[in-house]
């Protein structure tokens, strides 16, 4: 490929990449507009189709910072390799980075529409648990509490 068409497909990548991730924003924003935890998620369960187009976009940022590395690469290369294999690894870098959002994304979608077969989703659950006294964090630091006995206290006081 010429230099020239190398630089038309970078161009046209970098205008895909800006358009897709102002997209993924603005649907991943729109799913999970609310105030606590449990109102996001269910309006991330209310919203799977907008969650879920916003994890193919996602991965659509992760395919065009690939593209923009090998492009930008065969541009650069001429005037000085080193750079160019610096600014291709971190293209690709960034490709790699760009693939963990679609997965966190899906993820929350999992976590936010499954039910296991209970009544209720199990971050309902959690979230009750929590909102009755039952912390998680309050558990574990009760269980590993210092031990109370009468030598301590003797020695301290």
């Amino acid at each position: 490929m010429t230099s020239a068409t190398n630089a038309r497909i970078a161009g046209s990548t970098y205008l895909l990449y800006i358009a897709a991730g102002v997209a993924e924003l603005v649907l991943f924003g729109r799913a999970t507009n609310a105030e606590s935890m449990v109102a996001k998620l269910e309006r991330i369960a209310q919203n799977a189709s907008d969650v879920h187009m916003a994890a193919v976009l996602g991965l659509l940022t992760c395919f065009a910072a690939l593209v923009l590395g090998v492009t930008l690469y065969a541009v650069t290369r001429v005037e000085d390799e080193d750079l160019a294999i610096l600014a291709l690894s971190c293209r690709v870098g960034e490709g790699i980075l760009n693939a963990l959002g679609p997965l966190t994304v899906l993820g929350l979608l999992w976590l936010a529409t499954a039910d296991m077969g209970l009544r209720t989703p199990r971050w309902a659950r959690f979230f009750s648990r929590s909102a009755a006294g039952a912390r998680p964090s309050a558990q574990l630091s009760s269980r590993w509490a210092a031990p109370s006995s009468p030598i301590c206290s003797s020695a301290a006081g």
